[in-house]
């Protein structure tokens, strides 16, 4: 079987300012009583103050993903993203590759992001690290993990990878060789790249993956 290329994106700071999903989880705290209690959300509020690649911090997104959703749809916040995300998505997907979204939030959630942006018919699918066997994005294996457990059974081979996080960057360029994966750092001024592993490219626009 011919596998197609798929150009794999994370999402928080990489395809949406954080900022927005800083707005995000603002709207939650602030609206959060209608659809649980008080307590509930107290206790999401200490865990989203965890480090992102912590377990703590997976349980805060698998808890709070499906009020967030609610969120979005009852139009108490518009996830918004950055400009050249669209032109990159419509590039991979004139070019005849695939796109596809890995990221540490709840899948739904994620999904209905792009969903709402008018995004969800550029990528092929949406991923959420907290279903692969390997969960944790500083972790090689949960690159391997989204390659073995999704992309082979459905005909995707995994071409390229891009974050604005330095831990997952190394970690996915650990997981595989440079002659197999491309690995993008994207520079959204956040600083980092003294971090960087070797074998991984500094981008400023999502287009220059290609």
């Amino acid at each position: 079987m011919d596998l197609k290329n798929t150009f794999v994106f994370d999402t928080r700071g990489t395809t949406v300012p954080m900022e927005v999903i800083s707005g995000l989880r603002k709207a939650l705290f602030e609206h959060g009583e209608r659809y649980t209690s008080k307590k509930d959300l107290e206790e999401l509020k200490l865990l989203a103050q965890n480090d992102v690649h912590s377990p703590e911090f997976r349980e805060y997104t698998k808890r709070s993903g499906p009020f967030m959703r609610q969120v979005l749809k009852d139009g108490l916040y518009v996830v918004s993203f950055y400009p050249d995300v669209r032109p990159a998505l419509e590039a991979i997907q004139a070019k005849g590759d695939y796109s596809r979204i890995l990221s540490k939030g709840e899948q739904e959630l994620v999904a209905l992001m792009y969903a709402q942006a008018g995004l969800d018919s550029l990528i092929r699918g949406v991923n959420s690290s907290t279903d692969l066997s390997v969960a944790d994005k500083s972790d090689p294996g949960c690159y391997l993990a989204l390659e073995q457990e999704v992309m082979k059974h459905i005909g995707e081979a995994f071409a390229a990878y891009t974050s604005d996080d330095p831990k997952e960057t190394n970690a996915c360029r650990e997981a595989f060789p440079t002659a197999k994966v491309d690995v993008f750092y994207i520079d959204r001024g956040q600083g980092g790249k003294e971090k960087l592993s070797e074998g991984i490219r500094l981008i400023k626009n999502l287009k220059e993956v290609l």
